[in-house]
This record gives C-alpha cells, structure tokens and sequence, in this order.
C-alpha cells in the first residue's frame, strides 16, 4: 500500500433504469476519521451502510460525501383510499334517499371529494437507488484511493530527503563535537590570560575544560538522532499507516535536537541545531497529512 496522503478526490457515476446516481468523496488530513455525508431524506435508511463501507476504506481525514440522485420514475404513487371513499358513497346515498334527491354518482364526483386519491412512496425505487449509490460509492472511494497513493509518493520522495538533509546535518553536529575540549581549553585559556597576564596554573584550567566537555557531550543525542533517521527511514517504506508514527518520530528528533542546542554553545553547532528544526518543521507539516 504505501504512505497514503489524506487529501483526495474521487467520483463515483452509476445508473440504473429507474435513477441515475453520482458520489463525489473528497477527504483532507484530519486527527481522526470525521464522516460528513449529504444525500437525499428517503436515502437516509442506507447511510449506515454507507458510513460502514468508508469505514472499511479510510483510516483517517476528513471526509465530506456528496450524492446526487436523479430519479428516472416518480418517487411516490396514487393510492386510493378505500376507506374514506366507502364512507363518501354511504353518507351521499343516505343523502339521496332521505331527501329526494335526484343523479348518480359518477368518477367525477369521486375525484373532486377531498382526500380520496393520495399517494404513497415507492419503497422499490429507494431500495433500488440505494443499491446504485453503493456501486457509485466503491468507484468514488477507488478513485480517491488513487489519488492519495499518488499525493503519498509525491510526500514520500520529498520526506526522504528531507531525512538525508537531517542526516547531513547531524554529521556536521557530530564532527563538531569532537574537538570541544580544545575549544574549551582555548577559551578559558584565553579568557584567563586576559585576566592573569602575569602567569597562571594550567592545571586549572585543564580541569575546568575537562568539566565542560563532559557537560556539553553530546555524543548519545547524536547517536540517537542518526537512529531516529534510520527508523523513519524503514516507516517510510512500510506499508501500514504510519502518520502518526512519524509525527511521533518527529517529536523524538525536535527533543534531541533541543538538547543538544541546550549543551551546546559552539556556533558551528548551534547554527546546524537551528536549521534542523527548521527543517524538522516542514518535515512536521508534510507528516500531518499523511494517513
């Protein structure tokens, strides 16, 4: 499957005898799976179905779901209501007979009297459309699927080199840190020949360099941030969702990252530790709309 973008679109056209039915699906990144769907009142005993289905196909985002039916064949018949008409014709022939009244009783009679003729919805065409909005619903979802696997190598090329980028300056982070106790050593050694012109010990100032530089290692961040490169790494190729892994992994680089800017004071360090979490942030952005 691969990393999957949570931005998509997809359209779904079918058509029966009865009604023609059209699903649009488009999806953006979204912490959870949140479901907006619009479809016509006498669909509403499908949404379920509907709901389940995109559930079986979506993990995360948010999706909004548009169907558009048009129907082929009235949704609703004529009914005659029996009941009410036998009621008509009893009371109009106790009518006549009571008063002598003259004429028949004929077809136009019945159609004009108040709520004779009705109607009554066709529950065969509900249930046919419904069928029709699944089959529109599987070629919706099919292409929105497609475009998100697109958007995901799209975002898996540019998150891999963005990892290489990260690498890179952890290399320089990490030739830097190799000579922090003569960096160190010269600066107290400087500092106290600006302070003691006529002679000092250098002994102490051995010391206090050797302290320092045990401070200010950051040899374990280090390791870890080429670890946390490799891990992404291998979660970029997998096939399950991983956004929230790397949104995870994301939070692992930017502490250690911060830890090693918090220790360190050389620029050459501190100018990488900047330009990583710069790019850790557009890292961030592009692992936000990933499933």
């Amino acid at each position: 499957m691969g990393i999957k973008s949570m931005t998509g679109y997809g359209k779904g056209i079918s058509v029966s005898e009865s009604c023609d039915v059209k699903v649009e699906i488009k999806s953006v990144n979204s912490k959870y799976l949140d479901l907006n769907i619009r479809m016509p009142k006498y669909l509403s005993f499908i949404e379920i179905s509907v709901k389940n289905l995109i559930r079986e196909r979506l993990e995360r985002g948010k999706v909004d779901v548009f169907v558009d039916v048009s129907l082929k064949k009235s949704q609703y018949k004529p009914k005659l209501n029996r009941e009410l008409l036998q009621g008509y014709i009893n009371t109009l022939l106790a009518a006549k007979d009571e008063f002598s009244l003259d004429g028949n009783l004929t077809l136009d009679h019945v159609i004009s009297l108040p709520d004779v003729i009705g109607t009554e919805e066709d529950n065969s065409l509900g249930d046919t459309a419904g069928a029709v909005l699944m089959d529109a619903l599987k070629t919706a979802l099919d292409g929105l699927e497609s475009m998100r696997l697109m958007e995901g190598e799209a975002l898996k090329a540019d998150l891999l080199e963005r990892v290489a980028v990260l690498e890179e300056m952890n290399r320089e982070i990490d030739e830097n840190r190799k000579d922090v106790y003569n960096y160190w050593y010269d600066k107290y050694n400087a500092r106290v020949r600006e302070l003691l012109p006529e002679g000092f010990s250098d002994e102490r100032i051995v010391q206090e360099a050797a302290l320092y530089a045990e401070r200010c290692d950051i040899s374990e961040e280090v390791t870890r941030i080429y670890a946390h490169a490799e891990h992404m790494r291998q979660i970029i190729g997998s096939k399950a969702a991983c956004g929230k892994k790397l949104d995870f992994l994301c939070q692992e680089f930017n502490r250690e990252f911060n830890t090693i800017g918090s220790k360190s004071s050389k620029i050459g360090i501190i100018n990488n530790v900047v330009r990583a979490k710069s790019e850790l942030d557009r890292i961030r952005e592009q692992v936000q709309n990933i499933v």
